[in-house]
């Protein structure tokens, strides 16, 4: 069963793109967590998204950890919020 989650990030990355500032992070999961693809939207307004197919770039990438559901519960967001937010362009355009 596949699952979506949406979680803020209250800190900034730790690299030489921490001027992007905090970060919204969306994830679809596997029913064991581990992510299938992930969103993260900046407050600047850069978007970065990572899937099998790209899981890897210059900014980043795929989660290499699943996530622990049970303390994602709380987080839980309908596919259609994800699927809206996947549509959208992102700097290492997927």
């Amino acid at each position: 069963m596949v699952k979506y989650f949406k979680r803020f990030w209250d800190e900034e990355r730790a690299d030489e793109y921490s001027e992007w500032g905090t970060s919204m992070w969306y994830f679809e999961t596997d029913n064991e967590g581990w992510v299938i693809r992930q969103i993260v939207i900046y407050e600047n307004g850069n978007i970065l998204k990572n899937d099998e197919d790209n899981n890897f770039d210059k900014f980043g990438g795929l989660s290499d950890q699943a996530l622990p559901l049970d303390e994602f519960q709380e987080y839980e967001i309908p596919k259609e919020e994800f699927e809206k937010k996947w549509l959208l362009k992102s700097l290492n355009n997927i």
